[in-house]
């Protein structure tokens, strides 16, 4: 691809972004412009899912832009309230799309102080709870499942 072509490239997927996104920056409290500014509304964008701006550069880094896009969906829908499993692996398989649903047909309160720990989810994994919370690594996560379930409540 040429300059022109990835400039043109770059251009559109700023204008996905905005017509995807400029209803949740006034939600946010901010101008509906700042999510037409290439860069800038990526910054302006951290600081509405309460991440630091220096996020915005990952963004921008091949290979770690493909773990940071997804983290940035989620989070831009959960700061908006919408926190369950579903719209969370909907979010994911979507490319992220599900934020136009989210923002044209919801009609979500954007919730300014929320806690970014996450939330332990309802049922299902019963005496897993301690084990899932405290590990640190899914390696060990595994090795502490497989323990826990071999020797401990075979």
């Amino acid at each position: 691809m040429t300059i022109t072509q990835w400039f043109l490239f770059f251009l559109l997927i700023q204008l996905i972004h905005f017509l995807g996104t400029w209803k949740l920056y006034v939600k946010a409290g901010r101008k509906a412009w700042e999510a037409a500014i290439p860069v800038y509304n990526a910054v302006i964008l951290m600081k509405i899912i309460n991440r630091p701006w220096w996020w915005t550069i990952l963004l921008f880094i091949p290979i770690v832009n493909l773990i940071m896009f997804p983290v940035v969906w989620v989070e831009t829908i959960r700061s908006f309230g919408r926190t369950n499993r579903f719209e969370t692996l909907l979010v994911i398989v979507t490319l992220g799309l599900y934020i136009y649903y989210v923002n044209y047909i919801l009609n979500p309160s954007y919730i300014e102080d929320r806690s970014l720990k996450p939330q332990i989810g309802h049922g299902g994994m019963g005496k897993f709870h301690f084990i899932r919370d405290n590990c640190r690594h899914f390696g060990t996560y595994l090795f502490n499942s497989a323990l826990y379930n071999s020797y401990i409540f075979p």
